[in-house]
């Protein structure tokens, strides 16, 4: 080992621990982001890759990462935070010295834009402006438009956002991000037909592209084409061996169906992957009492040690179809 065996922890050992779940990697990766004598660009992605940690202290530390003298580490800071972020923490960013820390801000905040007043909600209006601005100078790229349409959908005006979508797949018809929102818009406006056909369409484009085919599945569903979401939402779970959502949707609609033995085999398969996830243990329990298998609900019992008030419910009526 040429580098000696007291070589010091480089900060991409320490990104590729975090990759891996290393159990100390977040303290080290914390660390990381706090280093001056790091590149400003090693830290701002160290900043990053804190999202990944649903912890206190992985949110402290993109917090100090907002005071951060580097405009990059601010910059990931402000975006690691997205919307979960209270808007005092980002509303001083709106007037940062650094445009591009100004318009993540801005980005970021657009959701909750209505809360801000006075000259909370000026500094808003004018961050978007430069946000605007700045992404109507790279307007021949999809992803520009992608954003633009996504920050006019943030601030609740629709039919600039639906322009700037169908500008991006005007651009790029196989530009999925832009497609996937879209279709989101449109089936929440109630355009279910309209929405449809961008999925079917993505779909037919990517048959590898499992999120396309969830987000269809569960659209027919809705529209109760109930054989076609049974077909996409299969097609999703294979091509998604790990989204438990999906089998879970899919078990629900094949016990609605009445199709037992594959409900069971999907809400187990969504059980076995978020065993915390108190909405598919009920689904499951819910299935075996509806079936009648008492013998399914027993097994299920014995595995609801996290789920007292679930395993109370279950094993009443078990005790009531029993008798």
């Amino acid at each position: 080992n040429w580098f000696g065996e007291d070589k010091p922890d480089h900060f991409g050992t320490t990104l590729a621990d975090v990759r891996k779940n290393v159990p100390d990697a977040l303290t080290r990766l914390v660390a990381a982001c706090q280093n001056r004598e790091l590149p400003d660009l090693a830290r701002a992605t160290m900043v990053a890759e804190l999202i990944r940690y649903d912890s206190p202290k992985a949110r402290q530390a993109i917090e100090f990462a907002l005071r951060d003298e580097s405009p990059l580490v601010r910059r990931a800071a402000v975006n690691a935070l997205a919307e979960a972020a209270p808007p005092a923490l980002l509303v001083p960013l709106l007037r940062d010295p650094v445009a591009g820390v100004r318009t993540a801000a801005a980005a970021v905040l657009a959701p909750q834009s209505a809360q801000l007043v006075g000259a909370h909600q000026e500094a808003f209006i004018e961050a978007k402006r430069e946000l605007i601005l700045a992404t109507a100078y790279t307007g021949d790229m999809p992803g520009s438009r992608h954003n633009l349409a996504n920050l006019y959908a943030a601030v609740g005006d629709h039919e600039a956002a639906e322009a700037q979508y169908r500008a991006a797949l005007k651009l790029d018809a196989r530009f999925v991000p832009a497609g996937m929102n879209l279709s989101v818009m449109l089936s929440q406006q109630g355009r279910n037909e309209e929405a449809r056909k961008l999925l079917e369409g993505i779909v037919a484009n990517d048959q590898n592209f499992g999120e396309a085919a969830f987000s269809l599945g569960l659209l027919q569903a809705e529209m109760r084409d109930y054989p076609a979401a049974v077909e996409s939402l299969r097609k999703a779970t294979v091509l998604m061996p790990q989204h438990a959502r999906a089998f879970y949707n899919l078990g629900n609609l094949e016990s609605f169906l009445k199709h037992n033995d594959a409900a069971e085999s999907a809400l187990n398969t969504a059980f076995s992957l978020q065993p915390g996830n108190p909405q598919i243990v009920h689904a499951l329990a819910q299935f075996y009492v509806q079936s009648g298998d008492i013998q399914g609900a027993k097994l299920l019992l014995g595995r609801l040690g996290h789920h007292p008030q679930i395993a109370q419910q279950l094993a009443a009526a078990i005790q009531a179809m029993e008798h």
